[in-house]
This record gives structure tokens, sequence and C-alpha cells, in this order.
């Protein structure tokens, strides 16, 4: 009969050195650290809803009242005209009360801004989306309070309720 050559040894002595050895020691802590802190790091992902290490940028308000002005008739540069009516999109818990003050400006800008163009600018898409973001612009240095950068706009943004050129 063959004996087996793993039942020589004593097995018990070989495995008591290496269960209390310090590098068996050392790998098991540090696997543990690693397994605890991808769960820990894993929980405050989960918890936080992904924020965490999201940059810290303001949300954008929410869109409120649109407060339609007046449609104005403005004279082109090239000699042409134009009707445009215009919206204002409002931040919520704003109303068309906190734009009553200063609306005659508003109405002085934006026809300032539509005279810069010509009939051919403003019967293109571009066009009218360079008219909305120049009286966007103007809504907002008119509106929006630009000393305090953490300031709630009042006028989120400008659209065209009509826009007739001849």
């Amino acid at each position: 009969m063959a004996t087996d050559p793993t039942l020589l040894e004593e097995p018990g002595e070989e495995r008591g050195r290496w269960s209390t050895s310090p590098l068996r020691l050392a790998l098991i802590a540090g696997l543990t650290l690693l397994v605890g802190g991808a769960l820990l790091a894993g929980a405050w992902w989960w918890l936080s809803d992904g924020d965490a290490l999201a940059d810290d940028e303001p949300d954008e308000p929410e869109e409120g009242e649109i407060v339609e002005l007046e449609p104005m008739t403005v004279g082109l540069s090239d000699g042409g005209h134009a009707r445009v009516g215009i919206g204002l999109v409002l931040a919520e818990g704003h109303d068309a009360d906190d734009l009553e003050r200063e609306l005659p400006l508003l109405n002085d800008a934006a026809l300032s801004r539509v005279a810069e163009f010509d009939a051919g600018d403003l019967t293109t898409p571009e066009g009218m989306d360079q008219l909305r973001e120049r009286l966007a612009e103007d809504a907002a240095s008119i509106y929006n309070d630009d000393e305090e950068d953490d300031a709630e706009p009042v006028v989120l943004r400008v659209v065209l309720t009509e826009l007739v050129v001849q």
C-alpha cells in the first residue's frame, strides 16, 4: 500500500503558522478595509442620489408665468418694417407686477434691437434666434440683478409671439 506524502507531514503545524502569520493578518486587514471602504463609498453615492461628486451648479429656476407685451411695428435697417410680438418667460414666483415699472425700458431696448436687423435676417431661423438672444440679454440687464451672482432671475428667456416682416 502506497502512502500519501501529504499525510507524512504534520498538517496542524504548518497550518497554524500561516493562520497567525503577520502577512496573512495584513492581507485580511487590507482586504477588509478595501471592501468596507467600497461599501461605504457606494452607500454614500446611493444615498446622495449621485450628486455628491457633481459640480455645485445651482439648479435652473422653474418657469412660471409668461407675460406677453403688445406687438410693435419697427422700421428695419434696410428700410423694411417688422411687426414683432415679445413674450417674457418669468421665473416661478414672479408675475407681471414685477415687470411693470421697467417695462418702458424693455420696450425701448426691443425697438432698438429689432431696428438693427434687416428684413433678410429676420426671415431666417438664425436671424430669429439672434433676435431672441439679444432681447433676452436686454431683458436680463433690465430685470435680473447682475450685482448678486446668487440672486434669482426674474426673466428666464424671451420668446417671439409674432413676427411679420415686409
